[in-house]
């Protein structure tokens, strides 16, 4: 037997249609706006369970707004935000609802900016600068109790600096190690 793959409802004069597309199991699988050929508005994906999968904004037909992609218990996992197609602005990766896995900045679909990656216990695994696309400045990488393990210096265009003047970087700027966050236990 056949199976419904979309059901287009069409406003103004078919300028405008508001479609549904199925699994092939006929749970719904996007809801979501066309202005003529083009995505616009808020488009909404489910998996074959019917479990809330991601959001995205479109305008139209480039991404344009903030994306979010859910864990199945409906707690967000990722958090982007676009402008016209490319990544532009602060984007959140999630563990769970309370513990962010990594964050970071894109500047017109480049990573510019602070990025950090984390522990499930809360510790800084590493963090460091994005200039353009490219890592820039210092880098430091910790282990899960929060002890510095590795120590990197990126020059201009994300080149590696030499082991001397990584040393003497690092000299000048003192990095501490850092105590993991105490965890609440439920």
């Amino acid at each position: 037997h056949d199976t419904i793959k979309a059901i287009m409802n069409f406003k103004q004069d078919g300028k405008i249609a508001y479609s549904t597309m199925f699994h092939p199991t006929g749970k719904k699988m996007a809801y979501g706006k066309y202005i003529g050929e083009d995505k616009d508005s808020v488009w909404t994906y489910f998996d074959e369970k019917s479990i809330l999968i991601s959001r995205e904004s479109y305008v139209k037909g480039k991404k344009d707004g903030v994306e979010y992609v859910y864990f199945p218990d409906g707690v967000v996992s990722e958090e982007r935000r676009y402008k016209m197609r490319l990544m532009d602005g602060a984007f959140k990766l999630y563990y769970d609802k309370n513990l962010v896995k990594s964050e970071g900045i894109y500047v017109k679909g480049q990573l510019d900016g602070k990025n950090a990656f984390y522990y499930p216990n809360g510790v800084t695994a590493a963090v460091g600068y994005y200039k353009n696309g490219y890592k820039t400045g210092p880098w430091i990488y910790r282990d899960k109790t929060g002890k510095v393990k590795e120590k990197e210096l990126y020059k201009a265009g994300g080149k590696l600096a030499t082991p001397k003047e990584t040393e003497e970087f690092f000299n000048k700027n003192k990095t501490t190690d850092e105590k993991p966050k105490a965890t609440e236990t439920s």
